[in-house]
């Protein structure tokens, strides 16, 4: 869990450094680029409802400070001081990937009948994914139903999955 987190938040990382390379190189193009990139930022600044003057005086203000910056976080949606971080999205993934599994293992764990077993594993992950729902959602703002709804639905699909995997295979 914890590689698949570093690999995926390292690819991300990858494609935010390499957009924040062409807007560098964009901007050491000469003064021609660099009036296209301060027009092109300008016309952001429009879109979200700027006149376009004072949109212009805004493209100008920020780019004298960073111009890359500047198109990096309009244009891309990149903090380039807050860059993804694989080794925090590893270490999160495995130690949120180790709690989940925690669950259902120690409400199985004293189950001596496989029927029973399985139900108490279906139903205590089904209420640990409502509640991952309810807190990822408190923390964000989100709608507590909604998110715990998605969970627990994606949840189900992925447990239905992984219990057809196992069924097939001969290991329940």
């Amino acid at each position: 869990m914890g590689v698949s987190e570093f690999v995926s938040v390292s690819s991300q990382r990858d494609a935010e450094q390499a957009d924040i390379k062409a807007e560098e190189q964009e901007q050491n193009k000469g003064e021609d680029a660099r009036a296209r990139e301060l027009l092109e930022l300008t016309q952001i600044y429009e879109r979200r409802g700027l006149s376009n003057d004072l949109a212009l005086r805004v493209a100008t203000e920020l780019s004298a400070n960073d111009a890359v910056a500047a198109h990096a976080r309009d244009e891309h949606g990149i903090d380039v001081e807050a860059l993804s971080s694989p080794g925090i999205a590893s270490v999160s993934g495995s130690c949120s990937f180790g709690m989940g599994a925690a669950v259902p293992i120690l409400a199985t764990a004293f189950v001596p009948d496989k029927t029973n077993r399985i139900i108490a594993c279906i139903v205590t992950t089904s209420v640990g994914f409502v509640v991952a729902g309810v807190v990822a959602a408190k923390l964000s703002g989100a709608p507590p139903w909604k998110v715990a709804l998605r969970l627990l639905m994606g949840g189900a699909l992925e447990l239905g999955v992984t219990y057809g995997v196992g069924v097939l295979i001969g290991n329940l």
